[in-house]
Formats: structure tokens, sequence, C-alpha cells
């Protein structure tokens, strides 16, 4: 079945418009969107740092051929206090199982918290603090897959907490010597991957940061940075991925980028990339790619909406598309594969200045807003598909195969 998964283009089955689209400003889009573990909802980022819970309905799960395009609306939209610098769903979250149910989010000024998937109550707290006692959020965060630690990224350090040990401080890891020193790992760490867990060794956490740099650590050792690799382009490092059945495969999305990166970590003297997988990304805006379950695909939007899909364990021949579909006038920023059903997940969109139809230039920043510089004329044609280019601003769901 995997290999038809894509002998035809993607079937939208359903989408939500930016919540605030209406307003034609300039943070009406999705930035990011994250998959329950389970596959039964959808956890979104607006621009405006807004959280809304998208549930998938068995019919969008497992649609009908004659099923036609439907909305998709939250259940509930979730405004924090400040601004909403990075989430990550609990490994074992399931929205039948609502002791499970829950994630985690760091806002501005305020502890990590962890919140109920249903009523978005704070379950948890853990905090971080400055030299000036104020709290500091983490700019990428990732939970262990045991569930048992949070790993948090901040400038030159990943702050891990025990989860069972709520309101306690975390043990700080530093990625580097000194503020002065040129060892380590240098800069905001801003994606934070696991591999996945084997039971022949234990899983690695690997780091990326907005200096350009890949630290993979081993964080049980006594010395936990067992390598740092250099990406062949120079961007800050947007998302890092291991191979979900091939855990010595790494992929890495960069900023201002022409390709993804892959290391085969088997070969630990080479830290420069083994592969590169052609992608456009041109732009400070996060642009995420995804590999299928059954570790045959990998799939990354890019900065002028198309969706490309590669081998996700190419030979050095097999480093171009496959196919590539143009889904979107917009860039798509997060692709996603549901983790039981033959189903795609999109989010679209980029900041517009001077009109409807032109992603502008934002300020590049490496700040705790992450704002990013988005770039890129949209296209200028309407999809498709008929919505119109101001609609494309959005979260949408694919059947594929």
């Amino acid at each position: 079945m995997a290999d038809l998964l894509f002998s035809s283009p993607p079937k939208l089955l359903g989408g939500s418009p930016s919540l605030n689209s209406s307003k034609r400003t300039s943070d009406a889009f999705f930035r990011d969107v994250q998959l329950c573990p389970d596959g039964s909802c959808l956890l979104a980022t607006a621009e405006d740092r807004s959280l809304s819970l998208f549930p998938l309905t068995d019919e969008q799960v497992a649609p009908e051929p004659s099923t036609s395009s439907s909305t998709l609306s939250p259940v509930w939209t979730h405004s924090p206090p400040d601004s909403l610098i990075s989430s990550a769903w609990y490994p074992g979250a399931s929205s039948p199982n609502p002791a499970m149910f829950t994630f985690a989010v760091g806002v501005k000024d305020h502890p990590v918290h962890l919140l109920d998937g249903n009523d978005r109550r704070v379950r948890a707290s853990y905090p971080t603090i400055d030299h000036t006692e104020r709290f500091v959020a983490p700019h990428s965060m990732a939970f262990s897959p045991d569930g048992s630690r949070l790993c948090c990224g901040f400038e030159n350090a990943i702050e891990i907490f025990d989860v069972s040990q709520p309101g306690a401080e975390g043990y700080r890891l530093h990625t580097t010597p000194t503020r002065s020193s040129r060892q380590g790992q240098k800069g905001i760490i801003s994606s934070l991957a696991f591999s996945p867990p084997d039971s022949s060794s234990s899983s690695l956490l690997a780091a990326g940061s907005f200096s350009g740099s890949v630290g993979l650590y081993d964080i049980s050792s006594p010395t936990p940075l067992a390598h740092l690799l250099q990406p062949s382009q120079h961007g800050g490092i947007t998302k890092l991925l291991f191979h979900p059945l091939s855990p010595h495969l790494l992929f890495a999305a960069s900023r201002q980028s022409t390709h993804l990166d892959i290391w085969d970590l088997r070969n630990t003297s080479r830290t420069s990339s083994n592969g590169k997988l052609s992608r456009m990304a041109r732009t400070n805006q996060r642009l995420g790619f995804d590999i299928d379950p059954s570790g045959t695909w990998l799939a990354a939007g890019d900065q002028d909406g198309n969706l490309s899909v590669f081998s996700a364990q190419p030979l050095p021949d097999q480093l171009e598309p496959i196919t590539t579909f143009s889904l979107s006038a917009e860039p798509i920023s997060t692709t996603l594969f549901h983790p039981f059903a033959p189903l795609l997940i999109t989010t679209s969109g980029a900041r517009k200045f001077g009109g409807a139809g032109r992603a502008g230039r934002d300020a590049a920043s490496e700040s705790e807003s992450d704002s990013s510089d988005e770039e890129g004329e949209a296209a200028a044609d309407e999809p498709g598909d008929g919505l119109d280019v101001s609609e494309r601003n959005s979260l949408e769901l694919w059947k594929i195969g």
C-alpha cells in the first residue's frame, strides 16, 4: 500500500481557515500543528500565539470514497497570558484517557506548564529562573520517549526536568562551558528531538541551535555531549527528526536553506551531513517535514506551497523528490503524517504586508518570540481546488493513496 500512497495528488478532506483570518492582520495564520500521539486530535498554534484543539472524527480519519471536504472546527481556543514560545504533547497523551491527555507549553515570563487537554487547567509547573529572578520560557521542548523527563532549550543550555517532581528546578546541562568559550554548542537551542527507544542503547537527544549546529547528547552520561554535527548550511536549525525505524538516520531543516540535511550516525567520525534532500526554504519561517510511520516516505512543504515527497532512506542517487504536488499559494509551515491512517496534515500561511497576495518581509529575530523573516512571493494563481488565496492561511487535512 505504501508504494501507492502518492500515485495521485492528495485529496482535501477538511480545513480550517486561520481563526482570525477575517481581520486580515499579519498574524492571521497557523504557524504549527502537532498531532496527539493517539491521532485523535490536533494542537494548532497560530501566529497570534493562541492554541486551538481540533478533534479528528472517525469520518475524517476513515472517510468514505464519496466524502466531500468539511470544515475543521476547534473544541477550544486558548490565549496564554503572554507570548507562546513552545509546546509539546506528552508522549502517552490520548483523548479517551483523561489522565494522560495533557501537553506542555512555554509562555514568556512563566514557568513551563503541563496543561489538561480537556479544560486547559494547569496540572503541573516546571520553573526556569534566570539571574534576574524572573521566569524564562524555553525556545524548544521535547519529552523523553517514556515521558519521565522534559527537556527544554535555552541559550547555551538545556534544562532537564523530572516530570514526576513538579515545582522542582531542573538540571541545567550547559551546552558550552562559558558564554565566551568557543567549545561546545553555542546559541539558542531551537529544536529538540529524541531518538526512538532502542533496547540496545539509551535514547540520544539531538539539539539544534539558531547558530546552525546540531549536538547529540546522552543525558544519562557524565559527559553528555556525544557529537557535534555541522550542517551544510549556515541558517539556524528549525526542526530535527530521527527516522522512526532506522534511528541512525537524523534529518534537519534550517532557515534560509535549499535542502534538508541527513546524517548517518553510524559514521561518527564524519560531522558534515551525508546527504541533502532538495527543499526550497529561503526564509526564516519554520517550514517542517515528517516521515510516515512505515519509514518509507519523507514529505516536506516549501516556501511556494509545494509538497515534495522523498525516499526516507535515500541512496546517493535518490536525493531529489519522487513527486511534487502544489497544495497552497502560501508557504507550507507544517507537514505531518497521521500515525494510523493514510492522512496528511498541513498548515500554510505567512505574514502579509502591503496586500493579501504578498508575503512580506519581517525583521529576522532570534528572540523569545521567535519572530522570523518570512519572505517570498505567493503564487498569483488560485489553488486548483477553488479556495480563495486569502483562505489558504489554513490548517488542512488530506487523504493520500
